[in-house]
């Protein structure tokens, strides 16, 4: 079922990233393509994200079921992607009254159309963002210890990220320019039913396999504890026949010893401001991309596809590494410094780019 699962949440991430790649484009056409309407649309996006994250961390723990809710969750998300269409239909007509009514107040106009945004976009993206805290529910109950479950749900993110890169390049190199709006948004909502539908029916079989292997081992016990009632067993004489020792837990107690609550805080802060930061990021380099190759779909595929492989690397690579970092804050300080000096050497390869996509078209 593990398995399964991993898959699952591969898929989830593939057609999460179809949708935001659509979504943005389809607001792009009623809003236009300026930085400020890719930034409403980003923002609402990670908005809602971060919102079904936080309600997600506090429901998770409450869910006797988890599997379940997370294929609840898919599936709403399927549901509502056919629904969308239907409101962004009239959404052309609003952005008209909107310009009509206050188009001469910038400030006034933009949150209107942000308002607009998020009225369409919250639900599903907050039923996205409450997908990796249940199923980080479902593999810590499955494994013991800090950095067991560390390394399965670091694994869950490298999954997910992994399929949002696919699902990244196939929207918007293939699907979009292919098949269109329509048919691809009816392939992000089959996926995220499909899904729900391979976790409800795997999970019931799952649990029939489960139960009739307890079966099983009740009925094998209770078979032993007949036959040690007439025979007990000799206790070993030598030291070969003893049980082996316990392996040294000294490196996963190492690995597992809590930080101080004010490092803890630290952390926390330091994640929250690179994720805006890396936001800032998208939206410019996304802009720098446009004056070269134009403000069109493939500029903004292109900078995610960049982020998303980046984050699906650094997610392997750390999962792996993570049963033998002894100080992960310090990594992480690390980690940020190291970042910083790849953003200054990525200004330098910009200001380059114009000059070098001219040498590849002579």
């Amino acid at each position: 079922m593990g398995l399964i699962v991993f898959l699952c949440f591969f898929l989830s991430g593939a057609s999460g990233l179809l949708f935001e790649v659509l979504w943005t484009r389809e607001l792009q056409l009623v809003f236009g393509s300026t930085t400020l309407a890719m930034s409403t649309v980003l923002s609402v996006f990670m908005g809602g994200l971060a919102l079904g994250s936080l309600i997600g961390a506090r429901l998770a723990g409450r869910v006797k079921r988890p599997l379940l809710a997370y294929a609840l969750v898919e599936a709403g998300v399927g549901l509502y992607a056919l629904i969308l269409p239907l409101l962004l239909a009239r959404y052309p007509a609003l952005n008209s009254f909107l310009w009509k009514a206050v188009g001469d107040h910038f400030v006034l106009l933009s949150i209107l159309r942000f308002a607009a945004t998020a009225l369409a976009l919250i639900v599903p993206t907050t039923l996205m963002g409450a997908t990796l805290p249940l199923l980080s529910q479902y593999v810590s109950k499955r494994h013991s210890g800090i950095v067991g479950a560390s390394v399965q749900i670091g694994t869950l993110f490298a999954m997910n990220t992994t399929g949002a890169v696919v699902g990244t390049f196939v929207s918007g190199f293939w699907l979009l320019p292919r098949l269109g709006v329509s048919k691809t948004n009816l392939i992000g909502a089959g996926t995220n039913l499909t899904l729900a539908f391979l976790i409800i029916v795997g999970g019931a079989l799952w649990d029939r396999r489960r139960a009739s292997l307890e079966r099983a081992a009740s009925v094998r016990s209770d078979d032993a504890t007949a036959l040690s009632d007439v025979a007990a067993p000799a206790e070993p004489t030598d030291r070969l026949d003893a049980e082996p020792d316990e392996p040294d837990a000294s490196v996963e107690a190492a690995s597992e010893q809590p930080s101080s609550p004010l490092r803890r805080r630290l952390a926390v802060l330091s994640y929250a401001i690179s994720g805006g930061t890396a936001m800032i990021y998208q939206v410019l380099w996304t802009r720098a991309l446009a004056i070269i190759i134009g403000s069109s779909v493939y500029s903004f595929t292109l900078i995610l596809l960049a982020f998303l492989i980046g984050l699906a690397a650094g997610a392997a690579t750390l999962t792996k590494l993570l049963p033998r970092i002894r100080r992960p804050v310090l990594w992480l300080g690390g980690l940020h410094a190291v970042t910083l000096v790849a953003v200054g050497y990525s200004y330098l390869v910009f200001d380059r780019l114009p000059g070098l996509f001219l040498t590849v078209l002579l």
